[in-house]
């Protein structure tokens, strides 16, 4: 604390009483509620964790060079607290934020793997661990304006996409991955400003199509699976 000099005079001192931050406009893919009780949203270009029970931030991550539009926990498949959480941004990057998992979360426990690769602005992203070990592999679906949905696979420390799935001059508005049921095949939901809902499966290496819904009266805001239930939130047109 240092009080201010004004002319001659000294003025009264200054400090920090309150600092205060919220999350962006960018619809509801921006904040991800972790089971473990702490709330991640995207906030200017920064990603920042909020524990509700102390009513602090627990840390604020940074990597982004566009504003934060959308930000998954990445939920682990034996029900435990995660360890890694997926950010999209304007700067058409993706993030992967590893934790190790000990102690708290803090700017210098959290390792970050960029992805890079859309044309623009990222707007939609989820991700699955393939198997009940996260360290042998995530799947990531990434929306982005450039009329595009990718997939990724990170195995490790390394990540690469493999597949683009194009949707013309259409607008992918929101993306949730999840299995069919009884099995360990990824399925993908892809709602769109057309109107329609895509779901892909993925079979002997390829992903393909497997249904298309049409109504002329939804625009699909967002996607979830609950478990193997598709939830659809979405706007009337008029």
């Amino acid at each position: 604390m240092r009080p201010w000099v004004v002319g001659d005079k000294m003025a009264a001192p200054v400090e920090v009483c309150h600092v205060a931050c919220c999350a962006n406009r960018a619809g509801g893919g921006a904040v991800s509620w972790g089971r473990g009780g702490v709330l991640a949203f995207g906030s200017c270009r920064d990603v920042v964790l909020y524990e509700p029970a102390v009513r602090r931030a627990v840390a604020v991550l940074r990597g982004h060079a566009g504003r934060v539009n959308c930000v998954r926990w990445v939920r682990r498949r034996d029900g435990a607290s995660e360890t890694e959480l997926i950010s999209g941004g304007s700067d058409k990057q993706l993030i992967i934020w590893e934790w190790n998992g000990t102690g708290t979360w803090n700017n210098q426990l959290v390792k970050s793997i960029p992805l890079k690769g859309h044309d623009e602005a990222v707007c939609a992203v989820d991700a699955v661990y393939q198997s009940d070990e996260p360290d042998l592999g995530l799947l990531i679906a990434s929306a982005a304006s450039d009329s595009t949905v990718r997939i990724w696979s990170r195995h490790g420390s390394e990540a690469k996409c493999i597949e683009i799935l194009q949707f013309g001059n259409g607008f992918v508005m929101d993306v949730c991955l999840s299995f069919l049921p009884g099995s360990n095949v990824p399925i993908l939901a892809c709602g769109g400003d057309d109107c329609k809902i895509h779901l892909f499966i993925q079979q002997n290496g390829q992903v393909i199509t497997v249904f298309v819904s049409c109504s002329e009266h939804y625009s699909v805001l967002l996607l979830l699976f609950f478990p193997y239930v598709l939830l659809i939130f979405f706007e009337v047109l008029q």
